[in-house]
């Protein structure tokens, strides 16, 4: 399963963020290190992605509580990012994938 993630991360951090998102540009333009704050729906979607990857254990409950954040750091170090436990863009985009991210991102804004 490491192997499919990191295929992501690789892909999110080298690939453009999608055809769709290259044409409409964000209202809100989210910087690399700023926080991102994810509805509890998409954030057990990254729960369970990061559970599915071997970092988190338990129950996936929608919140950015410390479990969820030692976890963040984990995969942060193991993909060689600043292991800061936050949510920041390039983390949500590894664990979530591009389009996924680009279009939460639009539909909040």
């Amino acid at each position: 399963m490491k192997t499919i993630v990191a295929a992501a991360l690789f892909a999110a951090l080298l690939l453009p963020a999608g055809v769709a998102s290259a044409r409409r540009p964000l209202r809100h333009q989210v910087t690399m290190h700023e926080e991102i704050d994810l509805s509890p729906g998409l954030m057990k979607q990254l729960q369970s992605n990061l559970a599915a990857a071997g970092y988190l254990e338990g129950s996936f409950d929608g919140r950015l509580d410390r479990r969820t954040r030692r976890a963040l750091a984990a995969f942060q170090r193991d993909y060689h990012m600043k292991p800061t436990g936050t949510l920041d863009f390039a983390t949500a985009r590894a664990l979530l994938g591009a389009e996924t991210l680009s279009a939460y991102l639009i539909a909040t804004k």
